[in-house]
Formats: structure tokens, C-alpha cells, sequence
């Protein structure tokens, strides 16, 4: 079930692609919005899997809305526009994830849009996990490295050794090696 967002100049348009998207997702809840300025609001203080927003808006640009949330949050981005300027979105919104439908709306092509928004979704969700774990790891590798570092130089012993002395530490302590390194890195910092 998700959380839909959907955002248009009107709120009987914004019914409209209640509607329509009803048809092809499966929404726990939809929030109708009328405006950049509220839709920015609500998606910060709230999570959707889903930013449906219909061009033009009245308050502000459809796209810049579009790319805030497309590079902020984890939100799937759907743009409606007008067919005439389906060329130039698409060339601003191509590298941004964001899925871009050009109007009148033809149901299977929001059905196929819909069912690959939320395929990119899941995968770009997965790949920002694994990078938070790399990064995480990354961050362990510089700490342990850092400390070995210090240790080469205040102590006068081999990389090897160093390296020795950390996993003897973490585990003389029953603390994680990233621990004992930033043990280490307090005692001979100062």
C-alpha cells in the first residue's frame, strides 16, 4: 500500500488523477494538493512513496517542485504536462528519475509508467542502502587506518603489528575493531 501525493492547480483536477492513479496503484491514502509551496511542506514533514503532480501549477514551477523532490527524498516522481512541452521536461527531468506523461492522459501508458516508476523506485531505494553500508564501511576502513597510522608513528612498530594491536584491543575489550581503533586514535591524538 502506499502513500500518494498528489499535486494540481485545481482541486477537481486533482480528484480527477485521484482517480486515474486509483486505477493503477494501490494507495493506503492519497493528500490532495493544490500548490508547490504545500506539497514542498508536506513532503518534508511527512513520507510518501509517491509525487504525482499535474502541470501547471499556480505558485511555482512544476518541474522545480518535481526535481526538489526528486533529489531530496526517496518520493517516485510523476510529472503530467502539456504534450507541447513534453520534449523540453523531459531533456530538464531525464537524469533526475523523475517519469514524465505527457496529456490527455491514455491509461496504459500511466499503467506501464506507473508499474516502471515503481520498479526504478525499489532499485534506487536498494542501491541507497548498500551505499549507506559502503559508506559505512569505508568510514571503519579510514578509522582503522588512521589509527594504525598513529600507532606506526608513536609507537615505532611495523603495519602488520598495528594492525595486530587494534584486533588484540577489540578483543581483550569485546568492543568492534572500529571502536578500538578510535580508542587508540583519543589516546595518542592528544
Amino acid at each position: 500500500m502506499e502513500r500518494i501525493l498528489i499535486v494540481s492547480a485545481s482541486e477537481k483536477s486533482a480528484k480527477n488523477l485521484e482517480c486515474l492513479i486509483s486505477k493503477v496503484a494501490s494507495p493506503s491514502s492519497c493528500t490532495l494538493l493544490t500548490s508547490a509551496a504545500s506539497a514542498r511542506r508536506a513532503l518534508f514533514d511527512e513520507y510518501y512513496d509517491y509525487l504525482v503532480v499535474n502541470s501547471p501549477l499556480l505558485d511555482d514551477s512544476a518541474i522545480e517542485l518535481c526535481l526538489m523532490a526528486a533529489s531530496n527524498t526517496e518520493t517516485g516522481v510523476l510529472l503530467f504536462v502539456k504534450e507541447e512541452f513534453f520534449d523540453q521536461t523531459i531533456s530538464e527531468c531525464s537524469e533526475s528519475g523523475i517519469a514524465v506523461i505527457s496529456k490527455p492522459i491514455i491509461m496504459p501508458v500511466l499503467s506501464q509508467s506507473f508499474s516502471l516508476l515503481k520498479s526504478v523506485r525499489g532499485k534506487i531505494t536498494k542501491l541507497k542502502r548498500e551505499n549507506a553500508k559502503l559508506q559505512t564501511k569505508l568510514d571503519e576502513v579510514k578509522l582503522i587506518s588512521q589509527a594504525k597510522c598513529l600507532l606506526i608513528e608513536k609507537k615505532g612498530c611495523s603495519e602488520s603489528e598495528a594492525h595486530h594491536l587494534i584486533e588484540r584491543r577489540a578483543m581483550n575489550a569485546r568492543i568492534s575493531a572500529k571502536e578500538a581503533a578510535g580508542q587508540i586514535i583519543r589516546i595518542y591524538s592528544d
